[in-house]
């Protein structure tokens, strides 16, 4: 996993958690924003946490890339 500062002093916290209704073997990438207090920033998906099934296996994030847009 990986954490990420935001502008704003906001934190991106990058992981894997395991997939919904899915075996141990199968993970997803979650993403967890918090504001600047780090409460969960509920403008960024639902509650704050993104989840992104990228395929099956061990989705095993690193780092964010995190674009000016």
């Amino acid at each position: 996993g990986g954490l990420t500062l935001l502008p704003g002093d906001k934190l991106l916290l990058i992981g894997g958690k395991a997939a919904d209704g899915a075996d141990r073997s199968d993970s997803d990438y979650a993403v967890l924003k918090l504001t600047a207090n780090g409460t969960r920033d509920n403008t960024f998906g639902t509650n704050g946490l993104v989840t992104l099934d990228i395929g099956k296996g061990n989705d095993n994030p690193r780092t964010a890339l995190v674009q000016p847009d």
